[in-house]
């Protein structure tokens, strides 16, 4: 049978007042609880509490049918039981004011109590069985279990009578009362000790509860007659305690604190509790008794200067009230109030005054005050230094005795008597004016009229010794007329300008090495004059920082376009902020232009200009270290032309350098304006093809430029035909080094002569492979292309704020019917360099904007089609006539076009890629940065782009989850724009982790597996009107 089932129970008469006990006991403490808490009220409220749970178990004990539902109960009393000492001692120790210093004995009780109670609930070594009785069943004990439970039991019931007894000798008589009457509660509760019995196998009737209600009873009537909460001023006063400004302590007779309040702890920064039974001395900053005013008078307003926990100073005014017990001294409050503001203003203004009166004088100035009835007010040392007057006339206070004194002094005295009266006549007015003494010395003196309060209107005459400033100011103007005759004469060009690159002056010369009028210079940016405008920033930040620069060389524009090399000499004249630059400028241009002619014929071939075999092997040697560094391929072609010797045999030396000019203007056509071209001697040329984005692209060139060397030329009047043997060497296939590099080239060249001439060889046989396939892969592009083979897949863009589709990007996609799926890696480039590229690029865009077209009358929604532009097509002149023709021809509203250009193509020619976005955006069409972050765009020029989006390159996105590198730059980059209020894309999002860093960093859209993978134009639109593309909280899309 279940302690849970009512057949369990029945009707016992004497379980009836042992639940009434058990409410009334229960409702005793919280109403005691509810009047005040605090620490006296929630012991008393745990001790009924745990004899609540007590008596509860023991109603259902006793009205138990059964002996094991009883036995349940039995144990179940003990949630309560054992806790009722730690209860009574925690009751007895807050009442008597002791329970800081007892803690340790505080803690073992309940810790104690803790261990018997699991003990007796959870199992049978202390209860192993119950006993039937007359009043029904009552639990019985162990005996070697309960013996300790007892000791432990009575132990501290014990411990809580000793604390009342050995206080109540030292108590007052009102104390005295309230621990009686606790005492004689306890006594009575102390009868319940007849409880035990039954436990023992006695049938003696456990009236122990109503023991129990009577200790509560007394309890309660002494908590509410005697008030038994500790009189300190937080239980008193507790709101206004807890909200003062001022700091409270309240001591004892040896100075011990016994509360202090939390803004007392707040300002010394301690807790409370740290400065309970602290003395008060020891928080002093000094040696000062204090506690030995405690007993004394009251004392208002004494300074003291306490010690915080931190060691800073605490000055506090105290006012000290002492607290009295039937006539004698028990202690004292002390209210202390912060005054370290109040101290600090009276410092700032002693030092102000202090730093007032050291101000006039240490002044440079004479300083007279002469008051409204015209007594001398104040003056100070320097006044009686300056003017000689005798100390008799400056203490005779009379200002008629200190003019007259200054008076004698000047070469004009009565031009000073007339100001003075002038002055008197306009006592609001100032003055100003200059004194010229007898012996040579000038003063300016200054004149105004101050308001003192309280005191009427004083005048303030000021005198300052410009003796010196006129002798210099006299020698400065002859110095000027002497500079300004070396500045108009000087054979060399001079030029003064500020430090911002404004010129202030220049001299003649100077204008005419430039071609300008002086009138035109004044006021232009010295940065204008530069061929390299940045030059002139730099020169002038090295000035800043050593004063002065000789014999700069620096290019430099005339009027008409046309540079000059100048050799300059720079100083600064004044500090970083004010100073200005003074130049001297000589043209030195015929001299540069003899040393660059020098060294351009050491360098290049004297014939064609080309660099020759020492400049080749040096830009050789850089081009390796770059692609070592980069990871790319690079090539060296040696190029023979076939038959030379029997043209220049023939038609003569004179026809055969006109061959070789020809032919190297053709060789420097067929390259990229970075690669080199260069003669070593003789019909024998070479190339340095860099950056090469695969090896295979060395080919093309080669085979440009054998269609190239064949084209006619014509020499005098004879028409000439030639060809070209080319050897290839490829980095690092072929060789790691210029030498070996070159050496393998010229044998390829000559296993070209021996192939037939008029074609080129490559060192290895993987790459003649390799080459074969190219040609291969380019001859299927072409027919693909041709047979309309290609076809375009679109895939999703999110807006990772509402999970709509908001656009698509077109992506070309090939299906070779013997190769199958062939990557667009892998068959761009080659459109790219056959120049397919275009009219493919335009087919794409043309069925990009068509099919969004048919997406928009289906009533797919505003959606957005994203359309690469390759870098051929972007160098295309007719680029924005083609995009607005595709628009027009399609119907299609620009705004829904967004062009996708590399950040490295932007960056080929900045200047130009502005004006051409800026084109496009005139039509209406968005344009968006493609692969952001891998290319090495300037921020400036990305801020002028007038672009509308970024897309962060997926190399970024794949480890932005697991590697903190990615994670930053990808975080930046989304800042970064939002500053440039550009929209972000991110590509590549092919799991939940990457969706949810970008959209917790406020990426705006994304696309990627993760959504959906590229599909074709059907399986799309059946999507996208079905609306399943719509994202929520965990966005995946299958499609």
């Amino acid at each position: 049978m279940s302690a849970l089932t009512p057949g369990a129970y029945a009707f016992s008469a004497y379980a009836i007042p042992v639940a009434i006990t058990a409410v009334l006991i229960l409702a005793f403490g919280a109403r005691v609880l509810a009047r005040r808490a605090n620490g006296l009220t929630a012991a008393f409220f745990s001790l009924t509490l745990v004899v609540a749970i007590w008596l509860a178990a023991f109603t259902a004990l006793y009205s138990s049918r059964d002996a094991s539902i009883a036995l349940f109960w039995s144990h179940l009393a003990y949630l309560g039981v054992p806790f009722i000492p730690p209860a009574v001692y925690w009751f007895t120790i807050e009442l008597l004011r002791i329970h800081q210093r007892r803690r340790a004995a505080f803690m073992l009780a309940w810790t104690v109590g803790a261990f018997f109670s699991a003990i007796a609930v959870t199992t049978d070594q202390l209860i192993p069985r119950v006993q039937k009785y007359w009043w029904g069943f009552y639990p019985r004990y162990r005996p070697s279990v309960s013996a300790i439970f007892l000791a432990f039991f009575f132990g501290y019931l014990i411990f809580a009578l000793v604390e009342l007894v050995r206080a109540y000798p030292a108590a007052d008589e009102l104390e005295r009362k309230r621990i009686a009457l606790v005492i004689v509660a306890f006594g009575v509760a102390y009868t319940g000790s007849i409880d035990y019995l039954p436990k023992y196998g006695v049938a003696a009737y456990p009236f122990g509860y109503v023991a129990i209600l009577a200790f509560v009873f007394i309890a309660a009537y002494t908590l509410h007659k005697y008030d038994l909460v500790a009189i300190t001023p937080s239980l008193a006063a507790p709101e206004i305690i807890g909200t003062m400004a001022d700091a409270l302590f309240v001591c004892g007779r040896d100075g011990r604190i016994e509360f202090a309040n939390r803004a007392a702890a707040s300002l010394l920064g301690y807790s409370e509790h740290e400065l309970a039974h602290r003395r008060i001395d020891d928080l002093l900053a000094h040696d000062v008794a204090l506690s030995a005013k405690l007993g004394r008078k009251s004392l208002r307003n004494d300074e003291y200067v306490f010690t915080s926990k931190s060691g800073e100073r605490v000055e506090l005014t105290l006012s000290i009230a002492p607290v009295l017990r039937d006539g004698q001294s028990a202690g004292a409050v002390i209210i202390g109030r912060d005054i370290r503001d109040r101290k600090r203003a009276e410092r700032e203004v002693l030092q102000a005054v202090t730093l007032l009166q050291s101000t006039l004088d240490s002044t440079a100035d004479g300083i007279l005050v002469i008051g409204g009835e015209g007594q001398v007010v104040s003056y100070n040392q320097r006044f009686v230094e300056m003017w000689r007057i005798s100390q008799d006339v400056m203490e005779s206070g009379d200002d008629r005795q200190v003019t007259r004194a200054i008076a004698e002094q000047l070469t004009e005295p009565q031009e000073f008597v007339r100001a003075m009266r002038t002055l008197a006549g306009q006592p609001q007015a100032e003055s100003f004016d200059l004194l010229e003494l007898k012996d040579g010395r000038r003063f300016e003196r200054y004149s105004i009229v101050r308001h003192v309060e309280n005191v009427s209107d004083v005048r303030v005459w000021s005198f300052r010794d410009v003796t010196a400033r006129f002798v210099a100011e006299a020698a400065l103007r002859e110095s000027e007329i002497r500079y300004r005759l070396l500045f108009e004469q000087n054979a060399a060009g001079v030029c003064v300008s500020r430090l911002s690159g404004e010129i202030i002056d220049c001299n003649a010369t100077f204008a005419a090495q430039l071609g300008y009028r002086r009138d035109q210079l004044i006021g232009e940016q010295m940065s204008r004059l530069f061929v390299r405008s940045e030059e002139s920033l730099e020169l002038r930040m090295m000035l800043t920082n050593i004063g002065s620069l000789n014999s700069v060389e620096v290019e430099m524009r005339r009027a008409d376009g046309t540079s000059l090399w100048v050799l300059k000499n720079l100083v600064l004249v004044g500090d970083n902020l004010t100073g200005v630059v003074h130049a001297t400028v000589v043209d030195i241009s015929d001299r540069k232009r003899a040393e660059e002619q020098i060294e351009f014929h050491a360098y290049h071939d004297v014939l064609t200009h080309l660099p020759n075999r020492k400049l080749f092997t040096d830009r050789l040697r850089h081009a390796l270290t770059h692609a070592k560094r980069a990871g790319k391929s690079l090539a060296v072609m040696f190029i023979d032309l076939d038959h030379f010797k029997t043209i220049n045999d023939t038609l003569g030396h004179t026809a055969g350098d006109e061959l070789l000019l020809e032919m190297a203007k053709r060789l420097g056509e067929c390259v990229r304006e970075d690669d080199t071209v260069a003669r070593l001697g003789g019909d024998e040329f070479t190339i340095i093809l860099a950056d090469l984005r695969q090896p295979e692209d060395a080919l093309g060139v080669a085979q440009k430029i054998l269609d190239a060397v064949q084209q006619p030329v014509s020499v005098g009047a004879t028409p000439v035909v030639s060809s070209a043997s080319i050897g290839i060497a490829l980095y690092p296939v072929d060789g790691t080094d210029a030498e070996s590099l070159l050496r393998n080239a010229d044998s390829a060249m000559y296993r070209a002569k021996e192939a037939g001439r008029n074609t080129y060889q490559l060192c290895t046989q993987e790459m003649k492979s390799r080459a074969m396939e190219r040609l291969s892969l380019e001859s299927r592009l072409r027919a693909a292309i041709r047979d309309e083979k290609l076809m375009l897949a679109y895939q999703p863009q999110i807006n990772l704020v509402t999970g709509d589709t908001i656009g698509v990007e077109a992506l070309l996609r090939w299906h070779d019917a013997e190769r199958g799926a062939i990557e667009p890696s892998a068959f761009i480039p080659i459109a790219e360099e056959t120049r397919l590229i275009v009219p493919l690029g335009e087919w794409v865009l043309r069925t990009a904007c068509k099919q969004t077209k048919e997406w928009h009358m289906a009533g797919a929604g505003p959606l957005r089609i994203a359309v690469n532009l390759s870098a051929r097509q972007f160098q295309q002149h007719d680029l924005v006539d083609m995009v607005r023709g595709v628009l027009e021809e399609v119907d299609l509203d620009p705004s829904f076009l967004e062009l996708e250009i590399t950040e490295t193509t932007a960056m080929q020619n900045a200047d130009v890629t502005v004006d051409v976005l800026r084109a496009l955006r005139d039509i209406g069409v968005g344009i968006s940065i493609d692969d952001f972050g891998m290319g090495y765009s300037s921020l400036n020029y990305l801020k002028r782009f007038p672009i509308n989006a970024v897309k962060i390159d997926r190399a970024f996105v794949n480890d932005l989850a697991t590697d903190e590198g990615d994670a930053a730059i990808v975080s930046a980059v989304i800042g970064m724009a939002r500053t440039l209020r550009l929209r972000v894309v991110a590509e590549g999002v092919e799991n939940a982790a990457q969706f949810a860093f970008l959209r917790s960093r406020k990426c705006d859209e994304a696309q990627g597996f993760y959504f959906s993978r590229p599909v074709g134009a059907d399986e799309l639109t059946e999507t996208l009107l079905s609306r399943r593309m719509l994202v929520a909280r965990e966005p995946r899309l299958s499609v």
